[in-house]
């Protein structure tokens, strides 16, 4: 008995119909997951540029310090007055200490408890000397750092240099004027508000306006540098020295639709490849009940219903032709 299976063809047309709805599937799925990525990172990247404005405005409250001492220097015509009372009156929590440095050396510093150590010759000395000349050569407030303070934690020297009008009304340089903020401390309001709306971040800076290595100012998960697989980034400068902000979301980019969108795409994937099979099976069939319609079961000849269809068949497709029918008469055939 002939059995209603599929042949060769047909079989390769069902898995042809398959791979390319797997393929349909696929790009889909990448779609949508690519969607939902570049929705995200450009979402990322309008926080990572808010964000990084906030810390620049951070470090900015630190530059006042030193520009608050520089107005006094110069309304004083560079006499020091009452430098503990407006040093006390400019201190944050975030500032380890503020300090004056008349011809460059160092000679205040609130409070003097725990940092007499940074009585020193800025340009005598050979980690900072470079910086402050650079500072003072183009009349500009520079950062240095972060280094290890003696209280512990990290810092950043702000510097800014102060010029004073002398008789002839030509400025003449007087000192530097300088802040020691505490890092990350002075960046945890803005930083802690960007971890709560779901973010890793790390703060990088060059050390200094001569160098171009960069450090780790600050990062999340404790404090301690995270390493982010694919992140987006903001700019910004803060003195002479290039601060970027490195952002990415916790547990890294992910889309939530695409399981979903993949899940739906392999039933469908399923179905239509069932429903290919069906017709195709369904086909079979038909051509199996016809051809059991018109042959003899046991010889596989035509009967006298399929031979009246060749006939007829054969009539109409040759008009003008002739035939020849021979009748043959079995007895006893089994």
């Amino acid at each position: 008995m002939h059995k209603e299976r599929l042949d060769f063809k047909q079989k390769i047309l069902v898995l042809l119909a398959f791979l390319a709805m797997g393929c349909i599937v696929a790009w889909q799925a990448r779609f949508a997951y690519q969607a939902d990525i570049s929705q995200q990172k450009e979402r990322a990247r309008l926080n990572a540029r808010i964000y990084a404005e906030g810390l620049r405005i951070d470090l900015e409250t630190g530059k006042n310090i030193t520009d608050a001492l520089d107005d006094t220097v110069v309304a004083t015509d560079g006499r020091v007055n009452n430098f503990d009372r407006i040093a006390a009156h400019e201190m944050e929590d975030y500032i380890s200490s503020i300090q004056l440095a008349p011809d460059a050396k160092v000679q205040y510093i609130y409070p003097l408890q725990g940092n007499e150590a940074g009585m020193i010759d800025l340009l005598a000395d050979d980690k900072r000397r470079d910086v402050a000349r650079y500072s003072i050569q183009n009349r500009k407030t520079v950062m240095q750092g972060p280094f290890a303070l003696k209280q512990g934690g990290s810092g950043i020297a702000i510097r800014n240099p102060i010029f004073t009008s002398g008789e002839d009304g030509e400025r003449t340089f007087w000192g530097l004027a300088i802040a020691i903020i505490k890092v990350p401390d002075i960046f945890e309001r803005t930083l802690n508000a960007l971890e709560e709306i779901g973010y890793d971040y790390s703060l990088t800076t060059t050390e200094s306006p001569l160098s171009s290595k960069r450090v780790t100012v600050a990062s999340s998960r404790e404090g301690k540098e995270v390493r982010l697989s694919n992140p987006v980034q903001a700019s910004f400068q803060a003195g002479d020295c290039t601060w970027t902000l490195h952002v990415e979301r916790k547990g890294g980019w992910k889309s939530e639709r695409m399981p979903m969108v993949l899940l739906l795409g392999v039933i469908y994937q399923i179905i239509d490849t069932v429903v290919i099979y069906l017709l195709l099976r369904t086909r079979q069939q038909h051509k199996e009940l016809v051809r059991k319609a018109i042959t003899d079961e046991l010889t596989g000849l035509l009967s006298r219903r399929g031979l009246m269809e060749a006939l007829a068949k054969f009539t109409v497709n040759n008009p003008d032709g002739r035939m020849t029918l021979a009748f043959i008469d079995l007895d006893d055939f089994k």
